[in-house]
């Protein structure tokens, strides 16, 4: 392990060296290339074209640089470099900057510190305090009836020796641009340059898991101080972010990647988060029931429902209670030890403008974004109460508990605990939350392709937690999907722009016409759709359960009615479920009066609903859109020709070229190229024009046509042609080098 770290501190020293002596500046070589090439271009008939050949290259891998360069430091992960963003990335950078700088803190005295050094001594003082044990007694009562739940076969499981095949799983599956550790290495290196750095890493981690030591030089953390609100002068208004080495992240990872296949087995059904096969959304939905049924309460006994919050515990979490609970549940003390060893060696420093303040070791607390420590937390409580709670019994009980008394707007898992009559109000924080983001994002500095892909993996993905548990008003949904429009069409704020092609045409898929944009009512459905397949399926899940109990006591849950007094998640879900009768087939069983008459081969089960759309009979969201798609747009055969031009829009998307030269022949169709009176489809569908060249070549064209017309710049056909062999080679070193 040692080695590794004299290695990598050595390999840092190098690399610093290599920076001073080369300045590899890009931006200041962009500007000394631009000067060369213009100086060059004006001598008329004496240029030399292969000088200026070269100084268009250079001056491109000089662009290229800077773009990778600003789109790490941006910590932008949904956009690739490559399609001249740097803009984007440059403004991204600085706004976070803008965001995360702390202007002042104030300290134990009431004193506000308004350097680097005093901020850095606040922060440091504060997770002093916080970190520090308040020794506890022992928790052996507590941990009275706890069952051993760990057998000898997973504990030899847990404990074998280590393989590289396991090692490298962990390095690859470390978010190669997360932010950087005190080692001052990405996971990108690590990955990048795995055949180099494979044995040292295996070894180090075989150190590990032999001798069961943690070189302390690798688990020191630096905290990050990240502003929750606009204006922060308290360390309440923080959130602190953990910043570990890769080589931590690593065994970390190790640990954990082992500890997944015994979860389910040593956690009870209650816990849904962080355990495979559960979904998080059945916590959500079994909430929602039960806060529906306390707002409804008016007789009988008094109700409270504890609102558990695993967030504040992770800091206050007692090591000396989980290292006895692990015991108590069966744990070897080697598995044991490996934990001991990542929690209890680490040391933290405060990060500030870039520089550390302090050096302190924990007693307590668990490490934010660590990936162990969601399997170790704790935890803390909220209190709400049925609504015949009398008022004196409810302050009795939170003065007891210490603990804060919470109304029917509070959330729970970030979603709403109670959905007022109001269906609008109740959800309307999601379109504000998407309005904001949007608002956020600088439509100048980024392509239309651009544009594509941050509603595709940003915008869009907003909504979709709520979007899986609760059917959310059309009107708000619609609203929406405007505001998403309004962006990739380039309008700002408040201005108009026209839209010429239709929101139906732009959200059908890529070969019917349209960009792919999902359909957020539809997908709505699916989502929906998913949860009510869950409960037909997972008939010993406590969702299951929870809802038999109250909805279909005495009939199966296809057969299911609304009942009375209903929760809104209850109608989300019957919504679902009447979308996926339009898929569901039934499999044929054993002794069954069909299989004799049809003689239809037995699979040596009872009949059984399966999803028809999968060939392995289940059920998948991507099949149950393209239903729930169909309740709010024409089917494909009642459409246009122009949809069933399959081939056509196929060879567009498919062209190995950059996004934004498909982009703009999609457009180019769609705003009127008469392809059929010109031969256009035709010529598309030749084998010249599905290849990249030409693709980009025409959209150079176009280029040229509009600098001639918007700023009287004339373009040679030689420039042309360069461009889109610049353009063409950029896009391949930026996909496949």
């Amino acid at each position: 392990m040692y080695i590794l770290f004299s290695k990598l501190k050595n390999y840092r020293h190098k690399l610093v060296e290599w920076q001073h002596t080369n300045h590899n500046n890009s931006a200041r070589l962009i500007v000394e290339l631009n000067q060369k090439l213009e100086a060059e271009k004006q001598k008329g008939q004496v240029v030399d074209k292969r000088l200026i050949l070269k100084l268009e290259d250079d001056l491109q891998d000089a662009y290229e640089k800077e773009e990778r360069y600003w789109k790490e430091k941006s910590h932008v992960k949904w956009l690739q470099w490559g399609d001249q963003n740097t803009k984007f990335f440059h403004a991204k950078f600085h706004a976070r900057n803008r965001q995360n700088k702390l202007e002042k803190l104030k300290d134990e005295n009431g004193l506000y510190r308004t350097d680097a050094k005093g901020i850095g001594e606040v922060a440091e003082s504060f997770f002093k305090k916080l970190f520090s044990t308040s020794n506890p007694k022992n928790p052996e009562d507590a941990l009275e009836g706890l069952e051993r739940k760990v057998d000898d076969r997973m504990n030899r499981i847990l404990t074998r020796s280590i393989t590289e095949e396991e090692v490298k799983k962990a390095i690859f599956s470390v978010n190669p641009f997360s932010a950087l550790g005190e080692d001052g290495f990405t996971a990108r290196f690590f990955q990048f340059y795995w055949e180099v750095v494979k044995d040292d890493i295996f070894q180090a981690c075989a150190s590990f898991f032999s001798g069961g030591k943690m070189l302390r030089s690798l688990n020191h953390t630096q905290i990050c101080l990240i502003s929750k609100i606009t204006c922060v002068d308290s360390m309440t208004h923080i959130r602190p972010i953990s910043l570990s080495t890769v080589f931590y992240k690593v065994i970390s990872k190790l640990l954990v990647h082992r500890m997944q296949f015994c979860m389910d087995k040593i956690i009870s059904m209650n816990q849904s988060a962080f355990i495979k096969g559960r979904l998080i959304s059945d916590n959500i939905l079994i909430a929602h029931e039960f806060m529906h049924y306390l707002k409804n309460k008016r007789h009988g006994n008094f109700d409270m429902a504890l609102k558990l919050d695993m967030s504040k515990s992770y800091d206050r979490v007692e090591w000396s209670f989980v290292w006895k609970m692990l015991k108590r549940m069966g744990f070897y003390q080697k598995w044991i030890g490996w934990m001991q060893e990542c929690v209890t060696t680490v040391f933290y420093s405060v990060l500030v403008d870039g520089f550390s303040y302090g050096f302190f070791k924990p007693t307590r607390g668990l490490r934010q974004r660590d990936p162990i420590s969601p399997y170790l937390f704790f935890i803390c409580a909220e209190v709400f109460f049925s609504q015949n709670t009398p008022e004196e019994l409810r302050n009795e009980i939170v003065e007891i508990l210490r603990v804060p008394h919470v109304g029917s707007q509070d959330k729970y898992l970030g979603l709403p605990a109670v959905v007022n009559r109001s269906k609008n109000t109740t959800y309307s924080y999601i379109e504000d939350k998407v309005s904001k983001k949007l608002n956020q994002w600088k439509r100048s500095l980024l392509s239309a392709s651009a544009r594509e892909v941050l509603i595709k993996a940003v915008g869009s993905a907003m909504p979709i937690y709520t979007l899986s548990c609760f059917k959310l008003p059309e009107s708000l949904i619609d609203n929406i999907q405007r505001k998403m429009m309004q962006f990739w069409w380039g309008q700002r704020r408040n201005e108009r722009k026209l839209q010429w092609i239709k929101w139906d045409t732009v959200r059908r898929n890529k070969d019917q016409e349209g960009l792919g944009f999902k359909d957020l009512k539809a997908f709505n459905l699916a989502m929906l759709e998913k949860q009510s397949w869950r409960i037909l399926k997972k008939t010993d899940s406590l969702l299951h359960r929870v809802y038999k109990a109250k909805y279909f006591s005495y009939s199966p849950f296809m057969n299911a009615q609304i009942g009375q007094n209903p929760s809104w998640a209850w109608r989300s879900i019957l919504e679902g479920r009447n979308v996926l009768e339009k898929g569901l087939n039934w499999q044929i069983g054993q002794d069954t009066v069909a299989q004799n008459i049809l003689q239809t081969p037995r699979t040596g089960e009872q009949d059984k609903l399966i999803w028809g759309k999968e060939k392995n009979g289940s059920y998948s969201v991507n099949t149950g859109y393209q239903i729930s798609f169909q309740f709010f747009h024409p089917a494909q055969e009642y459409l246009p020709e122009i949809f069933h031009q399959k081939e056509l829009w196929r060879s567009i998307w498919g062209l190995r070229c950059p996004a934004k030269v498909g982009l703009f022949l999609w457009k180019a169709v769609h705003v009127g190229l008469e392809y059929e009176e010109h031969g256009f489809m035709q010529q598309w569908y030749s084998k010249e024009m599905s290849r990249c060249k030409p693709a980009i070549t025409l959209w150079q064209i176009w280029i040229a046509r509009n600098l001639k017309v918007f700023e009287d710049k004339n373009s040679s056909s030689l420039e042309i042609a360069q461009a889109a062999i610049r353009a063409k080679d950029e896009f391949y070193r930026a996909t496949f080098c």
